[in-house]
């Protein structure tokens, strides 16, 4: 693979904005090197893995979990630096640029191959997807690397060569792919297709062996992650349980609703809906739960659905971009680069849509006809799989390397014809880009769908972080200028980081006033009643804390804690019925089995030394995890209360279980120790 001398200097061009987005970063924004929402689940699982357990959390993996590794790798090798992420990231990024420009000269030629590189190195989403803890640059790198991978086999395959080397490289890639995104998982049957119509003028024998190699190694991965779901979490996950939440945010009649929900409180009461409506026990049958909800939409309103799909169809090949998590236009303000006049989608998206028609006209002459057609079915499958979930923008950054393929494409034939002058060609190729332009420019169905977050968003996640990491000046900071903006929806979740905040300051009676605040403003918002509870407890007022925490625990979607902070007022009272009463009402109200409530009522039994209740429920504890680390006192207390029933073996079985989760916790070894003696 021979480079072209210009290409270095689109490497520079591209290295430099990256490097320079990064800096500004760097400096201006106040949270950069503290992960939010899904980085911050990223960065908390590779830790974990690296500092705790291999094989990650106590349950099946949320996210397809390659990128969980490829992060806590970095971690490993740099000393837990966040900006090591981001500098090997930006690093792999040029990668695939290269690889970019090896695909577009292979398919048509240098010139063009040079342009496709330009387009993606000033790419502006894909320049921000570099300094993001996400996965869309392992992903796009994967992808084309897999894709480079197929076309070699092409070359090899026209030039009469058995060389597996390029078929191991591409399957591998791929097989990484789909623990890094899920949704290529579905595209893997029209890849064996068209590897299937490639091979079909080779030797049977060759046929074969080129097909089972490469399903062989693409299934390998996802088949060991599932492996590992099921062994370690006692769950038969495929890969990730988040597939049937994501199915069902898009494919509901309040689809305007749910694809605009928010991390924090009102993400944590749409999945609560699994728990409140059917007895879950694990995260597969909650997974199975959403899957099942949204089928019943789509078979009871095919129409409805159809149109929602149509709406999706478009919205994924419209020029506008689509929050996920954040305010994108918020957080853009941190970067010049964000601002200054480099590719966005309003452009590229026409370009490469005009240039895609020129090439699927131009097919029956291309020289590279299969390798075309395999990069439009990669393409096409891929929008499919996400307009069958929801749209936002960094789901749309994977084939963002092919819409500059065929960019390139169409900016060559342009540049081609004008100098040929081919008026009718060139005439052809504006009209197409204006039609294009036209349509991708449009805001459609903006009642419907979000263009945009709330205001208050960016101040909320900022605020919020700034305080979790007792950054309390900074936080305020932010706290006092999201409450100047007009009321939005989320204005209550400022209300609540007020009440945090002076709660940090031991300010009982300004935390008090927030929270309530909070109430007022979203009466279902059960984390400020469960603070003002624990305020009150604190303050050993508990009559008001008892008041507040059974306000709490009357909605519906009011997590455990809030249930195990009123049990909790009940035993300073000396209540220890209605203590066992709150804990017990959580299992007849809430199907979804906690460890928290199970090894709370076990010591309440404990206490009342019925020792055969406790044992049932410190096992339930155990046997339904549901994401929280089991703790070696739970196996500690299972054998004190064997060995108060006299059951001497059964008691140092679960201490030594106890043991495996911490060989050095010292109350095993003294009950251990007395029980040799």
């Amino acid at each position: 693979m021979r480079l072209n001398k210009s290409i270095f200097l689109i490497l520079a061009i591209a290295l430099f904005l990256r490097l320079f987005h990064f800096y500004q970063l760097k400096i201006n924004n106040p949270i950069f090197n503290i992960p939010i929402v899904d980085s911050a689940e990223y960065v908390k699982v590779a830790e974990y893995i690296l500092d705790k357990n291999f094989f990650g959390l106590p349950n099946s993996y949320y996210h397809p979990p390659l990128y969980y590794y490829f992060v806590a790798f970095i971690l490993k090798i740099f000393n837990h630096s966040i900006d090591a992420i981001r500098i090997l990231q930006i690093l792999l990024d040029l990668m695939s640029l290269l690889i970019v420009y090896f695909l577009a000269k292979r398919l048509f030629t240098n010139s063009i191959g040079l342009i496709s590189a330009f387009l993606y190195a000033v790419y502006i989403p894909v320049i921000q997807a570099n300094s993001e803890i996400l996965p869309s640059i392992l992903i796009i790198f994967l992808l084309i690397l897999s894709v480079l991978g197929l076309i070699k086999i092409y070359e090899n395959i026209k030039k009469q060569q058995e060389k597996i080397a390029w078929l191991l490289i591409s399957a591998i890639s791929y097989g990484f792919l789909i623990i890094t995104f899920t949704n290529f998982l579905i595209i893997l049957p029209f890849i064996l297709l068209w590897l299937y119509a490639l091979l079909r003028k080779t030797r049977p024998i060759l046929k074969i062996k080129y097909i089972i190699i490469f399903l062989f190694i693409t299934i390998l991965p996802s088949f060991l992650v599932t492996l590992r779901n099921y062994l370690h979490s006692g769950e038969l996950v495929l890969i990730s349980y988040n597939g049937g939440i994501n199915f069902y945010i898009g494919n509901n009649p309040d689809i305007n609703k749910t694809v605009s929900i928010q991390p924090g409180y009102q993400w944590d009461s749409l999945m609560t809906t699994a728990y409140i409506s059917e007895k879950i026990s694990n995260f597969s049958e909650m997974q199975n739960y959403w899957y099942k909800k949204a089928l019943q939409f789509i078979i009871n309103n095919p129409l409805k659905w159809a149109n929602i799909t149509i709406k999706k169809a478009i919205l994924f090949f419209n020029a506008w971009e689509f929050p996920r998590n954040t305010d994108e236009e918020f957080f853009n303000n941190y970067s010049i680069i964000s601002k200054f006049p480099f590719l966005k989608s309003n452009l590229l998206f026409p370009i490469s849509f005009a240039g895609l028609i020129f090439v699927i006209f131009s097919l029956k002459n291309a020289k590279q006809k299969e390798v075309i057609v395999l990069i439009i079915l990669i393409s096409l499958g891929y929008a499919f799989t996400i307009i069958l979930i929801f749209i936002t923008s960094r789901y749309r950054l994977p084939i963002i390397p092919f819409f500059c393929l065929f960019a390139g494409y169409l900016i060559i034939k342009l540049i081609e014809s004008l100098k040929q002058k081919k008026l009718k060609s060139v005439f052809k190729i504006i009209i197409f880009f204006i039609m294009l332009v036209l349509f991708t420019q449009i805001k459609f169905f903006k009642n419907e769908y979000p263009y945009e977050k709330p205001k208050s968003l960016g101040y909320i996640q900022i605020s919020r972080a700034l305080l979790e990491n007792n950054k309390i000046t900074e936080a305020n900071k932010y706290l006092i200028a999201g409450l100047q903006l007009p009321p939005d929806e989320l204005t209550y979740e400022l209300y609540y980081i007020g009440g945090l905040y002076y709660n940090k300051l031991n300010k009982f009676e300004e935390a008090t006033e927030y929270f309530k605040k909070a109430v007022d403003l979203n009466l279902y918002f059960h984390y400020a009643y469960n603070q003002l509870g624990y305020l009150y407890k604190k303050t050993k007022q508990i009559d008001s804390a008892i008041y507040y925490l059974k306000m709490a625990v009357e909605i519906p979607h009011a997590d455990a804690i809030v249930y195990f902070n009123l049990a909790d007022c009940h035993l300073i009272k000396n209540e220890l019925e209605n203590a066992m009463a709150v804990f017990e009402s959580y299992i007849e109200n809430k199907p979804s089995p906690n460890p928290i409530i199970y090894e709370g009522l076990a010591r309440l039994y404990i206490k009342k030394q019925n020792y055969i209740n406790a044992i049932e429920n410190l096992k339930m504890a155990i046997k339904y995890p549901q994401g929280y680390e089991i703790t070696p006192e739970i196996f500690n207390l299972i054998g004190i209360c064997y060995m108060k029933l006299g059951d001497l073996e059964n008691a140092k079985k679960y201490w030594i279980m106890g043991l495996r989760k911490n060989r050095k916790y010292q109350p095993i070894l003294q009950n251990l120790k007395l029980l040799s003696k």
